[in-house]
């Protein structure tokens, strides 16, 4: 039972860093300046390489993903920029809202609201007709 555990805790640790590296790198790729968004369209590149700087942009990638990992790791997931609030912070606010829309959701579904045996009962109710014809 202890081998078990271990493997699966070794597991989610390799999971969980793959996400981390998958997650940074995207976030690398994607083609849009984050920076220049977040000064706006007609702010001066002085401006924009003064946001570079201040969050690190300037930094090599490695160095970066280093932060990246360390802040994770102490729970830091920065700073909103629509709101100007610690991001965890936004996350537990609006956490009970979304655990109420899903449950919700899934209250409401057809799943659990017994749709499937009712097809499953009608069905096995024409399907002898079909198979045996009038004879």
């Amino acid at each position: 039972m202890a081998q078990y555990v271990l493997r699966r805790l070794v597991t989610l640790a390799i999971t969980l860093m793959g996400i981390m590296v998958v997650t940074f790198f995207i976030s690398m790729v994607v083609p849009l300046d984050p920076l220049a968004s977040i000064a706006g369209p007609q702010a001066p590149q002085e401006t924009v390489e003064r946001l570079r700087v201040l969050y690190g942009f300037d930094q090599p990638v490695y160095v970066q993903f280093g932060r990246y990992i360390k802040r994770l790791v102490h729970g830091d997931l920065g700073t909103s920029f629509q709101t100007g609030r610690p991001v965890l912070e936004d996350i537990l606010r609006f956490f009970p809202a979304t655990i109420e829309l899903a449950s919700l959701a899934l209250r409401s579904s057809p799943s659990w609201s017994g749709f499937p045996w009712a097809c499953f009962q009608r069905c096995t109710a024409i399907l002898p007709s079909i198979i045996f014809p009038v004879s």
